[in-house]
């Protein structure tokens, strides 16, 4: 998960996990919330932390001030012996997907990003794996006529 600060002053680290918070809690989940700083929510971290370590990938963005969202950072990831990598060089997952479709249900996406760092695809599937995010986050579609 990435968390991004505004520049304004900075308060010292809230180190404590608020009550019924689990293994998805990151201090500086506090320090957004007592900066008022807008987020970065990077969906795929997300899912990859809850899968390689058994928790709820709802858990973590739930726990967070999501009317502050900036924008949500989405990837592809692969499994190799049993853990999930989130590796940037692959298509996004359904399991991604579903996860932001749960949350679309619970926030509006003011923004998405999808990161590709190789092996990219030709344009065509590449538009297509556009159009999956914006669907399952309830936004416009790339390949919409404008």
């Amino acid at each position: 998960m990435s968390i991004t600060m505004s520049a304004a002053a900075q308060p010292a680290p809230a180190t404590s996990m608020p009550a019924g918070v689990g293994i998805g809690w990151r201090p500086e989940i506090a320090d957004v919330l007592a900066a008022h700083a807008l987020l970065l929510l990077d969906i795929a971290n997300v899912y990859a932390n809850a899968r390689n370590h058994g928790g709820n990938p709802l858990e973590t963005p739930l726990a967070m001030p999501l009317e502050r969202l900036a924008y949500m950072h989405v990837a592809g990831g692969v499994e190799n012996d049993g853990i999930y990598h989130d590796t940037h060089a692959a298509a996004v997952n359904p399991e991604v997907l579903h996860l932001i479709s749960e949350l679309s249900r619970r926030t509006t996406f003011p923004a998405a990003m999808l990161e590709r760092d190789g092996d990219y695809p030709p344009a065509e599937e590449l538009l297509t794996e556009l159009d999956a995010i914006a669907d399952a986050a309830g936004m416009p579609r790339v390949t919409a006529p404008q």
